[in-house]
């Protein structure tokens, strides 16, 4: 598989830091940001990715909050997305990702299942 540009966006350390290892160790140029905010301030000054990780639940600007920010300034051009999250069924998030259809891991995740999402999705890019 060739290259890919990931963004991983989560406010817990751990998590950021281990999803980026697998993408990494699958040879991908991956960079990091702590909450939509910071993903953001990366889009604009970076060549553009070819997905993005991100948490849905976050402090600042959340997930669903990034993903509308996406949406609006690179309509054409956003690249793939996946959510990870414990809170997929609370109200507030459940209804949101009805509707745009993003693919999400639930957290707690294997290591197995990360890879093959992302794998899944960088393989439409």
């Amino acid at each position: 598989m060739q290259t890919k540009r990931v963004l991983v966006v989560d406010d817990q350390t751990p998590v950021r830091e281990l999803v980026a290892a697998v993408l990494a160790a699958d040879g991908h140029a991956v960079e990091t940001a702590r909450d939509g905010a910071d993903a953001l301030r990366l889009l604009d000054a970076a060549t553009p990715y070819d997905l993005i990780v991100s948490d849905l639940k976050m402090p600042g600007l959340d997930g669903p909050s990034l993903y509308l920010e996406l949406t609006r300034r690179w309509p054409d051009t956003r690249p793939h997305l996946l959510f990870i999250s414990g809170f997929v069924d609370s109200p507030e998030y459940a209804g949101f990702l009805q509707g745009t259809r993003v693919q999400v891991l639930l957290k707690p995740f294997a290591v197995d299942d990360l890879s093959r999402a992302l794998d899944g999705l960088l393989s439409q890019s």
